[in-house]
């Protein structure tokens, strides 16, 4: 599953890969509300689901104040990460859930994609060859990944069996149901400073998740840069849905300085995920920000052949 979550990693960072001569540095914080109702006084009552949204934002923003002395705020995890683009180069320095501290490079001349995973001491190398044959190795590994549960059901016995086919077919047939639809978008007419811009409040909503949007004007030309990414990104992998989304909070070509992301989980209860943009610097990053760090020169590499090899085992 983590090599799977490095697969989508690489699809994300490789559209920003553009034609487009620019440089920002842009610093963005990631982090999970839990929707804690007992939280709410009595009587409370919401609007509408941005309502809702703002309310948990603002409880969760009181404890993001102390940010600088900790990236752990009460039972808030944040992840924090760097992305610096300069015209074609690209990088990304942070920490990712599930993958810890990892560093991603695109530079242009060398035509070579790193991710460089610290925690496990290990560089993974793309050609833009390997990444253009990303979709068909991705389904061929689903087919495997499909294949090799099927051999771990038939050991199990015969009730078992029923149960975990039952539920499989019942968890298809959910997404099946739940194929994202257009998204709607609802100006909410609200106004507020967010990290030093004016930001303007705006609604997404699908049949498969919900998302309120603090949106600022585009001084700088950044909007530009992105929507070609996304254009490029859905393009390269047209499955991944989620592309179609992430490149619609860009409302209106407003930058996105704060998202959330509430969708419903039957396991966890429901939960907000917010990403917020806290710097926007418009500058060109140092040359060293797209070649591979010094540190690293006695990681491990891999190429895209031995990480499919790695997921398929």
């Amino acid at each position: 599953m983590r090599k799977l979550k490095m697969f989508l990693l690489i699809g994300f960072m490789f559209g920003f890969s553009v034609l487009l001569q620019a440089q920002f540095i842009i610093e963005q914080i990631t982090y999970e509300i839990p929707i804690n109702h007992q939280l709410l006084p009595a009587n409370k009552e919401f609007v509408n689901i941005a309502d809702k949204a703002d309310y948990f934002l603002e409880l969760s923003e009181s404890k993001l104040k102390d940010l600088d002395a900790s990236k752990k705020v009460g039972d808030i995890e944040v992840y924090l990460s760097t992305i610096y683009l300069d015209g074609e180069n690209f990088s990304l320095d942070g920490v990712i859930e599930g993958e810890g501290k990892v560093t991603m490079i695109y530079n242009y001349s060398e035509g070579v994609f790193y991710v460089v995973s610290w925690g496990q001491k290990e560089i993974h190398e793309f050609t833009n060859e390997d990444i253009v044959g990303f979709q068909d190795n991705l389904d061929g590994l689903q087919n495997t990944m499909l294949a090799k549960m099927e051999e771990e059901i038939a050991d199990l016995p015969p009730e078992e069996q029923a149960q975990v086919r039952m539920a499989m077919e019942m968890e298809m047939k959910r997404e099946k149901k739940l194929q994202p639809t257009s998204i709607k978008t609802t100006a909410m007419g609200r106004e507020m400073t967010k990290y030093g811009r004016k930001c303007k409040e705006y609604l997404l909503e699908n049949n498969k998740s919900s998302m309120v949007v603090w949106a600022s004007e585009d001084t700088m030309g950044l909007t530009i840069m992105v929507k070609h990414m996304w254009e490029k990104m859905v393009q390269f992998i047209p499955r991944m849905n989620n592309a179609k989304d992430a490149g619609a909070v860009w409302v209106n070509g407003n930058i996105p300085v704060v998202v959330c992301t509430l969708q419903p989980n039957a396991l966890d209860g429901t939960k907000m995920k917010v990403k917020e943009i806290t710097k926007i610097t418009q500058a060109m990053p140092s040359a060293d920000k797209f070649s591979l760090p010094a540190e690293t020169v006695n990681f491990k590499r891999k190429t895209m052949k031995e990480l499919m090899e790695q997921m398929e085992e």
